[in-house]
């Protein structure tokens, strides 16, 4: 077998990162996500929810993003050390239970139990 493949991988570590702006980049607030995913990607659609009216919410969708998964798991990584970090600076970001659907209860859970200790 090639020395190569027998190796562990290593994570890949940059030294610099040189980013560049597209001629079509844009900043958008955002206090709404939709979440879709596919056998090979997430899709998130974010937008500003510009009002209730009755049990309805307005929501103005403004920039929708496509990651593959891989993206989305390390993004979700960052994103929990980010609040993590926020939290041990700052204190508790606590979530209004009418807020959490229903399908993340759990998790939302387990998550207040293990960033308390």
């Amino acid at each position: 077998m090639n020395e190569l493949i027998k190796q562990r991988p290593q994570a890949i570590k940059f030294t610099q990162v040189n980013p560049t702006l597209a001629s079509n980049y844009a900043t958008s607030y955002a206090n709404n996500v939709e979440v879709a995913t596919t056998y090979f990607d997430v899709n998130m659609i974010f937008g500003e929810v510009m009002g209730v009216t009755g049990e309805t919410l307005n929501v103005e969708r403004r920039v929708r993003v496509v990651m593959p998964l891989g993206q989305v798991k390390l993004l979700a990584l960052t994103l929990t050390r980010q609040l993590q970090t926020y939290e041990e600076n700052f204190g508790k970001i606590s979530l209004d239970p009418k807020v959490v659907p229903d399908e993340l209860r759990t998790l939302a859970n387990e998550w207040e139990k293990t960033s308390g200790e």
